[in-house]
C-alpha cells in the first residue's frame, strides 16, 4: 500500500501553535478534535519522499554515514551491549526458566541456553514500591504479544494494529512490570503519533516528521527539597522538549521510537527518525550550547519494522546530523526473541537514566535545583 500506514506527519501550520495564541472555547475544542482526526488521515502523505541526504540553510545537513568509527567509549559500550542482546546473552529473567521449560508449543523458542538468563530479583524496597509481575503473568503476557505479532504479520496489518496489539503492550510490560533497578519509575513511554515538532527546530525542506512513541522522563517523581524556600520559583510552564504540545512540554524526552508495518519502508523510517533527532539536537543546542552537547555525544532511537526492532544512533557535528549506526537487536515472533527486545529496551532505559537524565539536570535551566 502507499502511505496509508505511515505515522502522520507534522503540517507546516501547527494546530498547537494556534492553541498557544488563543483561549480555547468549547466550539474550538470540538473543531480541533475534528481537525485532529482529519489531519491524522491527510498528513500521512507528508512523510519524507526521498532518501537521505537532506540539506537545509546555513549548511545544515542530515546524512547517513555508516562508515564512521565510533570514537566514543560510551557509544562503543552501548553497541557492544546491544550486540550481546542480539546474540540472546542475558535476555530472559531466570525466575521464569522453569515455566519456559514446561512450554511444549512448537516455534515459541529454540533450545534454552544458560547464557540466555539473568537474575532480575529486585531489592526489598523495589518490591515494596512496585511488585514485579509473577512468573505466570510474565509468560502469559509475553506469549500474547508474540501471538498478536504473528497475527499482524499474517494479516499484513497496518501500522496502527501493530502499535495497538504488539508494541504498546510490550513497552507497557517494560515500564510497569520489568523494573530491576533503582529509580526506573522515572521513565515511562508515551504514544505520540499526532504530536508535532516545533518548526523552530526544523532545518530541512523535507516535511517535519513525527514518531510513534517516546520514552519520557518524569521530573515530578524526583525528590524535592523539604523546605519550600529551597525550591526554585517557577513562574512559567517549563519547556523541556521540542514539541508544540504544551502538555507534553513538561517532560524531557529520552528515546524515540518510529514504527512501520511488516513490509514497510525501513529506510524511510530511519529518515523520519533522523529528522526528528535533528530537531532534538537543535533544541539541546539552543538550551545548553555546543560544549555541553558535545559531551553528550550521541542520541539513540529505535526503528521497528513489523517484528524487528533496531537501534539507530545519530550524532551531531557542526551543522550536520548523521545517522551513523543501525543494529537489529530483537524480534517479537517468539518468546525468547521478544525478551531480546525487552532486554534492548532495558539497556536503553539504563542509558536514559544514567547518562541522559543527569545531563538534562545539569544543562536544562528549568531542571536545575539550587546547590
Amino acid at each position: 500500500m502507499a502511505e496509508t500506514e505511515n505515522t502522520p506527519r507534522a503540517s507546516e501550520q501547527s494546530g498547537s501553535r494556534r492553541l498557544m495564541r488563543s483561549k480555547p472555547s468549547l466550539t474550538s475544542s470540538q473543531s480541533d478534535a475534528t481537525d485532529s482526526r482529519t489531519s491524522k488521515r491527510s498528513k500521512r502523505s507528508q512523510s519524507p519522499s526521498k532518501q537521505l541526504p537532506y540539506f537545509g540553510p546555513a549548511g545544515h545537513r542530515l546524512v547517513r554515514d555508516m562508515t564512521s568509527s565510533h570514537d566514543s567509549t560510551a557509544l562503543r559500550d552501548l553497541l557492544n551491549d546491544m550486540t550481546d542482546v542480539s546474540r540472546t546473552y542475558e535476555v530472559v529473567p531466570r525466575r521464569i526458566k522453569p515455566n519456559l521449560e514446561r512450554i511444549q508449543s512448537p516455534g515459541q523458542f529454540g533450545l534454552l541456553r544458560e547464557y540466555m538468563f539473568f537474575d532480575d530479583k529486585p531489592s526489598d524496597e523495589q518490591q515494596r514500591t512496585r511488585p514485579q509481575a509473577s512468573e505466570g503473568d510474565l509468560i502469559r503476557r509475553i506469549t500474547r504479544i508474540v501471538e498478536k505479532s504473528r497475527e499482524c504479520a499474517t494479516l499484513l496489518s497496518d501500522e496502527s494494529a501493530w502499535n495497538n496489539h504488539v508494541h504498546s503492550p510490550l513497552m507497557d510490560l517494560l515500564c510497569s512490570d520489568m523494573q530491576d533497578g533503582s529509580n526506573q519509575d522515572l521513565l515511562d513511554f508515551q504514544s505520540c503519533t499526532t504530536s508535532n515538532m516545533d518548526l523552530t527546530y526544523h532545518r530541512f525542506a523535507e516535511p517535519a516528521s513525527r514518531v510513534d512513541y517516546v520514552f519520557k522522563l518524569l521530573p515530578d517523581k524526583v525528590a524535592i527539597p523539604e523546605s519550600p524556600s529551597e525550591m526554585p520559583l517557577v513562574t512559567t510552564v517549563p519547556c523541556f522538549n521540542w514539541l508544540t504540545d504544551r502538555l507534553m512540554q513538561q517532560y524531557p524526552l529520552a528515546v524515540s521510537v518510529e514504527t512501520k508495518r511488516y513490509g514497510g519502508d525501513i529506510a524511510k523510517a530511519e529518515a523520519q527518525l533522523g529528522i526528528w533527532h535533528a530537531a532534538h539536537w537543535e533544541f539541546l543546542l539552543s538550551r545548553a550550547g555546543d560544549d555541553a552537547v558535545g559531551k553528550l555525544g550521541f542520541l539513540p532511537g529505535v526503528v521497528v519494522h513489523g517484528h524487528t526492532w533496531s537501534i539507530v544512533i545519530t550524532t551531531r557535528r557542526g551543522a550536520t546530523t548523521a545517522v551513523v549506526c543501525s543494529l537489529e537487536f530483537g524480534k517479537t515472533d517468539s518468546i525468547v526473541d521478544a525478551f531480546q527486545v525487552l532486554a534492548g529496551l532495558r539497556r536503553l532505559r539504563k542509558w536514559s537514566l544514567k547518562t541522559l537524565w543527569p545531563w538534562y539536570k545539569q544543562h536544562l535551566p528549568d531542571l536545575k535545583l539550587p546547590p
